[in-house]
C-alpha cells in the first residue's frame, strides 16, 4: 500500500488495485494469516478487529487518492492479492457485485479518461461481495445443480413422450 502521506506529492495519475482484505497486507501489516482461501471465517474476533482496522485505513487512503479525479482505483471486499490474472475479466470480481464494473472495465474507463466509471471501492465488509467472497459459489452451485436437474427432467419427459431412449 502506498504511504497515504505521499499520494499528494505524486503528480502523475495513479490506478490502484488492491483488496480491502489483501492477504499480503494481512500477513505483513496486520500480523495474521487466519484466512483460508477466500474466507475469513477462521479468524478470531480479535484478528477480525485488526483486519477491519486495516480495511478502514485503506478506505481513508483511497478517499485521498479519489480526491484527484485523474486517479482510479478498484478495491473489492474480497480476500486475495493478485487480481490481474483470471479475475481481470471475471464477472465474479465486480464492484458492486453482479455489476459490469470488473477490473478490466474500470481500468479501461480510466485509460480512456472517462469522467466516471474508474473509481470503485466496495462499501461493505467481507463477505458482502458474495461472488468473490466464496460464499456465492455455494448458492450458485445449488442453482446450477437445480437447473441441470430440471433440464434433465425435461429431457426425460420429452423423450418418454416421443419414445426415445437415452
Amino acid at each position: 500500500m502506498f504511504a497515504p502521506y505521499l499520494v499528494r506529492f505524486i503528480k502523475v495519475p495513479i490506478f490502484h488495485v488492491e483488496s480491502l482484505y489483501d492477504i499480503v497486507a494481512m500477513s505483513l501489516l496486520v500480523g495474521t494469516n487466519c484466512y483460508q482461501g477466500k474466507s475469513l471465517s477462521a479468524c478470531s474476533a480479535d484478528e477480525r478487529n485488526h483486519i477491519e482496522d486495516y480495511r478502514l485505513n485503506l478506505q481513508r487512503y483511497l478517499g485521498e487518492v479519489g480526491g484527484n479525479p485523474n486517479n482510479g482505483f478498484w478495491t473489492p471486499a474480497c480476500v486475495g492479492h493478485e487480481f490481474i490474472n483470471s479475475e481481470f475479466y471475471s464477472p465474479d470480481y465486480a464492484i458492486p457485485m453482479k455489476s459490469e464494473n470488473t477490473i478490466h472495465a474500470t481500468l479501461r474507463a480510466w485509460v480512456d479518461k472517462k469522467p466516471w466509471g474508474h473509481q470503485y471501492i466496495d462499501s461493505g465488509q467481507w463477505p458482502s461481495n458474495q461472488p468473490c467472497s466464496g460464499i456465492w459459489f455455494v448458492s450458485s452451485l445449488f442453482d446450477l445443480t437445480y437447473s441441470w436437474v430440471m433440464e434433465l427432467k425435461n429431457i426425460i419427459v420429452l423423450c418418454s413422450m416421443s419414445q426415445c431412449s437415452l
